[in-house]
C-alpha cells in the first residue's frame, strides 16, 4: 500500500464516519480519506474548494427521482493523489455506497425480495449462487496473478476494489484494508449480476423464467444527417427499475499501477441505477471520445447454453466496462469486450467514434460506427459506417444483424413459429425506424422519437390479438397497456412488466461537453402516463422508492 500523505493540521475538519447519513445527503458533496490506522474519514467540501482540496475521491449526490425521475451522482478521484488505483477504487465505490445507501437497499428490496421466493425458485438461487461464487474465485485469482503486467487485468481487479467498497460502506464497515473481499450473496454484486442472471435462468434451468416468450429489452437509433451524428436508446425493462441514477464517474485509473498513463475512458457518464457500477440499460459518453450502447439479443439455443461455465469468462457487467475504460475506438473495444466471453448479457453493442465525425463533411467515414453481437462461445463485430451514412440511421431492436449471431441464437426457429415478428427486417420495429428516423434531426427530436408509442393507431402496431394491436408493439413500449383480458399469438405481446422506462440522446454538440438530454418513466405521448397505483401488477411488483405518476420532463446531465 502506498504511502498516506495526509496534511494533520486538515484532520481536524474531517467529519468522522459517526456523521450521520442524512446530514451528509444534506449537503450533498463530500471527500473521503483514510487516517494513519486506515479509518475511513469524510470532509465535507464547497464545490469552489474541490479542485485545490487534497483528498483522494470526491463525490456530489442529488436525489432528485420525486421531481425529475433521477438521481444524479459524480464521483471523481484527484490524479495527484498518493494513494494506489486499488485504494482509490475502492474509495470510489466506498463514498458512492455510503451517499446511496438508502436508494440502494431499496433498489435491491425492488429486484430481490420475491425473486427467489418458492422451493424450485430458491434451488435455482443457490445453484446461481455457487456459479457467481466460482466464477468470482476465478476472476480474483486472474486479477491477482496479471493486473501488475496486463491492462485488461487491471481494471478487472479495479472493479473487484470498487464493488468491495461499495457493499462495505452499506455494511458501516469503518476502516479500509487491501484485498478483494467481493460478497456473492451481498447486495451490490447481486444487484450487478441481475442482467447476466437471465441467461443463467435457461443454463442453470429456472423453472419459470423471468422474461416471456417475446420479451426483449431496449431500442436504440445512430443518426447521421451529415451536419449532426446523433445516437440514442431507451431502456425496455421491469418497472421494477425504475430507481434511477445519472452517474459520471472520473476515475484517472492507471493502465497498469506501474504506468504513468491514464486509461483512455477516464471519465464516463452514463444513465444506470442504484449500486450498479456499470449502466445496465447501456448507455455511455466517455472521454475517449466514444459513445456506447446496445440492445439485448435473446439466446433460444439451448445447445450453445452448455458453453457457459463459471470459469474462463468475465461477466458482461466487468467486461463492458473494462472496454469503456481500455478502448481508443471501435474496434479495440470489440477486441476489449472479446476477452473471457461469458456467454451471459447477450447484446448487440453500437459504438459511435466522435472523434471521427466531421459536420458537413462528404468524406468517406471508416471506423465511425462499430457493431458488436455476443452470444455463448461467438463474437461477431464490424465497421458499419458505410451503411450508416449510406441509410442515414442504424437501428437496433433486439434481433441479431449478422447472420452467423442469428443463427447461433436461434431466430429461424422462431420465424417458423412466430413469423416475421422475428425477422430482422420485417420486426415492427425495424418498419418504424425506416419509415420514421427521418424525423430525428436533433437531440430533442430524437428524444421525441425513441418515445414514440401510438399503438391503438399505427399499422406496426397491429397484431394476430384481440384486441388487434399491442403497445409492447413500438419504439417505446407500454406493457401496461395491454389488456389483461385480451388473447395473444405472443406472450410479450400482453400485459408484461415492462416498459421503455427512460430515453437518453446525445448529438456531437452535446458530446463534446460530455453531456446527455435523459428523461425519466415510461412514455406518456399519445398514451395516458403511468402511474402504479393503475397498473393491473401493483400488487405484484415490490417498488418501494418509486412515485406513483410517472409524468417528468427531460433533463441533461
Amino acid at each position: 500500500m502506498d504511502s498516506l500523505a495526509i496534511d494533520r493540521n486538515m484532520i481536524l475538519y474531517f467529519v468522522i464516519l459517526t456523521l450521520s447519513f442524512s446530514q451528509l445527503a444534506k449537503c450533498g458533496d463530500i471527500c473521503i480519506d483514510l487516517a494513519n490506522d486506515h479509518k475511513i474519514s469524510f470532509l465535507t467540501v464547497d464545490k469552489e474548494d474541490w479542485s485545490t482540496s487534497s483528498y483522494p475521491v470526491c463525490a456530489s449526490f442529488e436525489n432528485q427521482i420525486n421531481a425529475t425521475g433521477w438521481a444524479r451522482l459524480h464521483v471523481w478521484t484527484k490524479p495527484e493523489s498518493n494513494y494506489n488505483d486499488s485504494t482509490l477504487a475502492y474509495l470510489a465505490g466506498y463514498i458512492e455506497g455510503y451517499l446511496t445507501k438508502d436508494l440502494i437497499n431499496m433498489h435491491y428490496d425492488n429486484l430481490w425480495e420475491k425473486y427467489c421466493e418458492g422451493i424450485k425458485a430458491a434451488a435455482f438461487c443457490q445453484r446461481a449462487f455457487n456459479f457467481f461464487a466460482q466464477n468470482e474465485a476465478y476472476i480474483e485469482q486472474e486479477a491477482i496473478d496479471k493486473r501488475n503486467t496486463d491492462p485488461y487485468w487491471h481494471q478487472v481487479g479495479l472493479i473487484l476494489d470498487q464493488l468491495t467498497g461499495m457493499e462495505e460502506a452499506i455494511n458501516s464497515k469503518s476502516s479500509y484494508q487491501p484485498g478483494y473481499r467481493v460478497n456473492t450473496t451481498g447486495k451490490v454484486y447481486l444487484l450487478n449480476a441481475i442482467v447476466d442472471l437471465m441467461d443463467l435462468e435457461s443454463a442453470l434451468n429456472k423453472t419459470v423464467k423471468s422474461l416471456a416468450v417475446g420479451q426483449s429489452f431496449c431500442s436504440s437509433l445512430v443518426r447521421y444527417t451529415g451536419d449532426d451524428l446523433l445516437i440514442g436508446h431507451n431502456s425496455w425493462i421491469w418497472f421494477t427499475f425504475m430507481l434511477r441514477v445519472l452517474k459520471k464517474y472520473e476515475f484517472n485509473f492507471k493502465q497498469v499501477q506501474s504506468s504513468d498513463k491514464t486509461v483512455p475512458g477516464s471519465t464516463i457518464s452514463m444513465s444506470s441505477y442504484p449500486g450498479i457500477i456499470f449502466s445496465i440499460d447501456d448507455f455511455y459518453i466517455i472521454s475517449s471520445g466514444l459513445a456506447v450502447t446496445e440492445t439485448t439479443n435473446g439466446n433460444h439455443n439451448a445447445t450453445s447454453l452448455k458453453l457457459i461455465r463459471p470459469k474462463g469468462c468475465v461477466l458482461t457487467m466487468i467486461r463492458t466496462m473494462v472496454a469503456n475504460r481500455l478502448a481508443r475506438d471501435g474496434k479495440s473495444w470489440a477486441q476489449n469486450f472479446e476477452r473471457y466471453n461469458s456467454g451471459t448479457y447477450n447484446n448487440q453493442f453500437i459504438i459511435v467514434d466522435y472523434s471521427k465525425f466531421v459536420p458537413g463533411s462528404t468524406r468517406n467515414y471508416t471506423n465511425l460506427l462499430w457493431i458488436v453481437e455476443q452470444m455463448p462461445g461467438s463474437m461477431v463485430y464490424g465497421d458499419m459506417s458505410s451503411i450508416l451514412v449510406k441509410n442515414g440511421y442504424w437501428a437496433s431492436y433486439n434481433i441479431p444483424y449478422f447472420q452467423k449471431t442469428y443463427q447461433i441464437a436461434g431466430y429461424p426457429d422462431l420465424v417458423k413459429q412466430y413469423g416475421d415478428f422475428y425477422v430482422h427486417e420485417q420486426n415492427p420495429r425495424a418498419k418504424l425506424f425506416r419509415r420514421k428516423h427521418t424525423e430525428a434531426y436533433d437531440h430533442k427530436s430524437l428524444l421525441q422519437l425513441l418515445r414514440y408509442n401510438n399503438y391503438t393507431q399505427d399499422p406496426e402496431s397491429r397484431c394476430n390479438c384481440t384486441p388487434p394491436y399491442s403497445a409492447s408493439m413500438s419504439i417505446a413500449c407500454r406493457g401496461d397497456l395491454n389488456d389483461p383480458n385480451g388473447l395473444y399469438h405472443i406472450p410479450s405481446q400482453g400485459v408484461i412488466n415492462e416498459a421503455a422506462v427512460d430515453a437518453k440522446v446525445t448529438s456531437f454538440e452535446l458530446f463534446a461537453k460530455q453531456q446527455m438530454y435523459a428523461i425519466s418513466g415510461p412514455t406518456y405521448d399519445n398514451v395516458p402516463p403511468f402511474a402504479w397505483s393503475n397498473f393491473t401488477m401493483k400488487d405484484k411488483l415490490v417498488h418501494k422508492g418509486h412515485p406513483d405518476l410517472w409524468v417528468f420532463k427531460p433533463v441533461y446531465f
